[in-house]
């Protein structure tokens, strides 16, 4: 009775509305193994150019691509100890505004090829740069360098605008290993590139620094066929160029990270000194030949200050985003975060054109560690950023999407002789942000992410809208409009170190997602929305779940309540409503006007979507399509956000809560939904305890809990599973908990108070 009651409380604590807000577009992008997006480009129109690596054989390349097979050593198998060195392909993809594949190539040879950056022009050409260590790349003839110099070099690719032919491709290096991580290109089709270079770089005479290693600037001619300039940035070991930017001038803006206490600076620039051991941040401005530097200026402190995206504006400010972890960083007053809030936060700089002065350097992150990768800017100055982060409390905002971190524990499975339980790490997410031109407000600012571990490295900025890329190894990444794949490829990944042991986790797929602006027309004529209803979030719904769904007239003027039909199953018709999910009615708990409360049909498994229709008086009122994924669990918990305290019993029967905790080390009752198929009739009341199985893995604090039954719990809906765990010891405090079952995690948020 008592559980009953619990449950009747936790549900209907969620009549009420949920908050609003979705993508304008988000896909899933890969195949069977490991897919990252690096970096992306847009051209006028806002096609959307990305590269990346993949180690995927079923990339989903397109007829007439340049190169249709993956030419490396696809597979998931990796480390030291693999049996087969896999290898990975550089790809290309050109994306239509609204996220349509228009031409997806690999490029690559017989080793390991990664394309870090993209560019493009204004014909449509895409300019790639990354490393290789392929002696077979498809190098063009007449090309600078046409054989491999060292253990891998650059290699600089330009594609035709539909992607089926190979303008030109050079390798670039010396003796020993050789990276491109940006690029950039003007209107006459030179291509402007950075990264870190051999001592022996071929450097052209009269350059800037033709002598040292590392950072480096060069200029490649229209043809690929010969270097207009290549340059150092300092004298040796110099660290490594991770951003270039131009100006209408023809002037070089290079940005990266440098640990050379010596990095060569200007008179009057900004310069803050490397502090020993440690690292910095900084920003060249060559002239138009190479010659000199206008200025070079460094900004350092007590801690390692990392860079990454580089942008320029009209007026030759600059702009310099990345990661520092130094308390002294030189923010600046009015800025909008003045002081370090984690072990490490993002930054974003903006020097003004004689790289004298910071016309505002800000910080940008939470309790935990916070990098930032892609930089932008719009025609008003506004800054867009993205990246990583492992703060709990990153400073999103109100219109957030999601408001809150998504990131469960990433559990890492560790194979030895020993039987060693998973590990448990947090998992990051993904962010993305909006500066104001002065750098004091945040505009804007979103965990982009699922339930496992997301990276962001790319953004670009478009009139009215911002798209950010990265990598995801979530089940339950948000996608939204028409994506190209709305499911994570299921492809587990294994690293082999040792004879004894090995690490398996789910392979990255990559991502693309844009983001409207303003957020309130992002979808305008979108009428239901399905969440689920533990953690009202849209997640891939699952057979047997609890869901809530919003939309405007949906159901009757007054409320009503679940009824019990002539079969003892809870009834599919309420007050004249019924929910169909591709015709299969689904028992009903809750309707009134704007929101109905419904179990999914165990029929859904299997299936990859399902039309879900809202019928009123045999009229339908809405609908909309849904992904379906295997499970989707939800900690119920007693506040109707789907955070907080537990609905979840101690073992003396008193309701978990602050001040009645349960005792480390004891029995503690969690109730879930959307642990999928019941294997009950749809709308079942359990009459008996049996174990799931697999058992599902819960997490409380940074520990694995002992779960001692999983299953339904009597009297109550089948559709609700009561999970029984040991909690561990020792532990203490409010201690947030997680329950993992079929590749999908619970909400973050939730927890348990332990004494």
């Amino acid at each position: 009775m008592r559980v009953s009651a619990l449950l009747c409380l936790a549900l209907a604590a969620r009549a009420l509305q949920a908050g609003s807000g979705t993508l304008a577009y988000a896909t899933y992008l890969g195949g069977d193994g490991t897919d990252i997006v690096h970096a992306m480009a847009l051209d006028a129109a806002n096609n959307i150019y990305l590269t990346g690596e993949t180690l995927s054989s079923n990339f989903p390349v397109t007829a007439g691509a340049f190169q249709k097979k993956h030419a490396g050593q696809p597979g998931t198998i990796t480390g030291l100890l693999a049996g087969t060195a896999v290898a990975p392909d550089a790809f290309v993809v050109k994306l239509s505004p609204s996220g349509q594949i228009v031409y997806a190539t690999y490029l690559g040879g017989a080793g390991a090829d990664t394309g870090l950056a993209i560019a493009v022009d204004s014909a449509g050409s895409a300019y790639v740069v990354g490393s290789t260590n392929s002696q077979n790349f498809p190098v063009t003839a007449g090309a600078v360098q046409t054989r491999l110099a060292g253990n891998s070099d650059i290699f600089v690719a330009k594609l035709s605008p539909d992607g089926s032919t190979l303008v030109y491709a050079t390798y670039l290096g010396g003796a020993g290993f050789d990276t491109a991580a940006a690029v950039a290109v003007d209107s006459a089709g030179n291509a402007y590139l950075g990264g870190t270079a051999s001592s022996d770089f071929p450097t052209t005479p009269g350059a800037y620094r033709a002598q040292g290693g590392g950072a480096f600037a060069a200029k490649l001619n229209s043809t690929g066929a010969a270097l207009v300039y290549a340059t150092f940035l300092g004298d040796h070991e110099s660290g490594i160029t991770s951003g270039v930017a131009l100006d209408s001038a023809g002037d070089v803006y290079a940005g990266g990270s440098t640990s050379a206490s010596d990095f060569p600076t200007t008179p009057g620039a900004v310069h803050r000194a490397i502090g020993t051991g440690n690292s910095a941040a900084f920003l060249v401005k060559l002239n138009p030949t190479g010659t000199a530097a206008i200025y070079a200026a460094i900004l350092g402190g007590s801690g390692d200050s990392l860079a990454g995206g580089v942008a320029v504006d009209a007026q030759g400010n600059a702009y310099l985003a990345g990661s520092t972890d130094a308390a002294d960083f030189p923010v600046t007053a009015g800025a909008f975060q003045e002081s370090l809030a984690g072990n490490a936060d993002a930054f974003v700089i903006k020097l003004n054109a004689a790289g004298s002065h910071l016309l505002y350097a800000t910080l940008l992150g939470g309790s935990g560690a916070d990098r930032a990768s892609g930089l932008a800017i719009d025609s008003a100055g506004d800054a867009f950023v993205s990246g990583s982060t492992f703060s709990t409390d990153f400073p999103v905002t109100a219109d957030a999407l999601p408001k809150r971190f998504a990131g469960s524990p990433c559990l890492i499975t560790a194979g030895s002789p020993f039987g060693n339980p998973p590990a448990v790490a947090l998992c990051g997410d993904a962010f993305a942000a909006k500066l104001n031109a002065s750098g004091s407000t945040l505009a804007y600012a979103t965990y982009l992410s699922g339930s496992d571990a997301e990276s962001a490295a790319a953004v670009a900025a478009a009139s009215g809208a911002m798209y950010v890329a990265g990598w995801t190894r979530s089940n339950n990444f948000p996608t939204a409009g028409k994506p190209i794949a709305d499911a994570r490829f299921p492809a587990t990944c294994t690293e082999i170190n040792s004879p004894s042991s090995s690490q398996t986790y789910p392979c990255e797929d990559g991502f693309i997602a844009r983001i409207d602006f303003p957020r309130a027309a992002a979808h305008p004529s979108r009428s239901l929305r399905v969440v689920n209803t533990g953690s009202l979030l849209e997640t891939p719904v699952a057979p047997a779940e609890v869901v809530t769904l919003f939309g405007a007239a949906i159901g009757p003027d007054s409320p009503a309540t679940l009824q019990l039909d002539s079969s003892n199953r809870i009834a599919t018709v309420l007050a004249g409503t019924r929910v169909l999910f591709d015709g299969a009615a689904a028992p009903l708990i809750r309707v009134d006007a704007t929101q109905i409360t419904a179990i999914v049909p165990n029929g859904v498994a299997g299936k990859s979507h399902s039309l879900v229709a809202v019928e009123r008086n045999g009229q339908t009122t809405a609908s909309t399509t849904v992904v379906i994924g295997a499970a989707s669990p939800a900690l119920l918990t007693i506040d109707p956000s789907g955070t907080g305290p537990c609905a979840a019993i101690n073992g003396d029967g008193t309701l978990n809560a602050a001040l009645t905790p349960a005792p480390a080390g004891s029995i503690v009752a969690l109730f879930t939904i959307g642990a999928g198929a019941s294997g009950q009739p749809d709308g079942a009341i359990a009459t008996a305890a049996a174990n799931i199985s697999p058992l599902p893995i819960v997490v409380v604090g940074t520990q694995l809990a002992q779960v001692l039954y999983a299953g339904p719990s009597p009297g109550s809906t089948a559709a609700m599973t009561q999970i029984n765990i040991r909690l561990p010891s020792p532990a203490s405090g409010p201690l947030p908990v997680f329950v993992l079952t079929g590749g999908f995690s619970s909400q973050f948020g939730a927890i348990l108070f332990v004494k």
